[in-house]
C-alpha cells in the first residue's frame, strides 16, 4: 500500500483564500522517523475547468485548490500515532475546506462524507441511480459503498434516495394478510392443530399408507 505497510489519507478542496491554510500546513507537517507523512496541494484548473461541474462525478464546485495528508508507516507499533498525526491535521484543515474532494483518494469516513464528496444532491441521485443499473446486487462493495451510504445517509421519505433502496412497507402489509388468512384458515381446518400441523399430519399418513 505505497510506500510503507499501512496507509492513510484525507483529500478535501479547497476555496481561493489559501494563505491561512498554506500556514497550518507548514505548522503541521512535524517529522517522523519511522515513515513518511506529506501534504499535498495540487492546483485545479486546465481541463477541470473545461467541462460543467455536473457532468463529472468528480465535484471540484467553487475550489482552485485540492490538498491531500498522507502518512505512511511500516511497523504495526506506529498506527497509532501516524492516524493521530492525519487526523489532527484533518480537524485543524476542516473548517477551512470545502466539502467536496476526490473520493479516489481517500479512507471511508461515512456515508454523509460521502454525499458531500460528490457534490450537488442531484449528482448524488444520478449516481445512485447508475449503481442501481451496473450494480444492482451491491457486489461492488468493499470501500466507501453508494449503496450502503445511500440507505443509511437519510430517511426513505427523501426524494433524493433511490426508490431501490427504501424499505418496502407495501410487501410488508401483504404478507402479513397473507399470513392472517393463513392462520385463519388453519382455524376452519382443523382446530386444534392449525393448518401448518394439519397438513405435517396428512403428509405423516401419507408416508405411512405408502409403506
Amino acid at each position: 500500500m505505497g510506500v510503507g505497510d499501512a496507509e492513510t489519507g484525507r483529500p478535501r478542496c479547497e476555496s481561493r483564500q489559501c494563505n491561512q491554510r498554506a500556514e497550518l500546513m507548514h505548522d503541521e507537517k512535524g517529522g517522523k522517523e519511522t515513515g513518511i507523512v506529506a501534504i499535498a496541494l495540487p492546483c485545479l484548473g486546465g481541463a477541470n475547468l473545461d467541462f460543467p461541474e455536473d457532468s463529472t462525478a468528480y465535484s471540484r464546485r467553487g475550489a482552485n485548490w485540492m490538498w491531500e495528508v498522507l502518512g505512511m508507516w511500516d511497523t504495526p507499533d506506529k498506527d497509532a500515532e501516524f492516524v493521530r498525526w492525519v487526523d489532527g491535521v484533518m480537524a485543524a484543515m476542516t473548517p477551512l475546506s470545502l466539502r467536496n474532494g476526490y473520493v479516489n483518494l481517500s479512507c471511508d469516513q461515512g456515508p454523509e462524507w460521502l454525499r458531500n464528496l460528490y457534490g450537488s444532491r442531484d449528482k448524488w441521485a444520478r449516481i445512485c441511480a447508475l449503481k442501481k443499473a451496473f450494480d444492482p446486487h451491491n457486489r461492488l462493495r468493499y470501500n466507501k459503498n453508494v449503496a450502503r451510504a445511500a440507505l443509511l445517509q437519510a430517511p426513505a421519505s427523501s426524494s433524493w434516495v433511490p426508490s431501490w433502496v427504501r424499505p418496502s412497507w407495501m410487501a410488508s402489509v401483504v404478507w402479513a394478510l397473507v399470513f392472517l388468512v393463513v392462520c385463519r384458515v388453519g382455524v376452519y381446518v382443523q382446530p386444534n392443530w392449525g393448518l401448518a400441523l394439519y397438513l405435517v399430519r396428512r403428509l405423516g399418513s401419507s408416508n405411512s399408507a405408502a409403506a
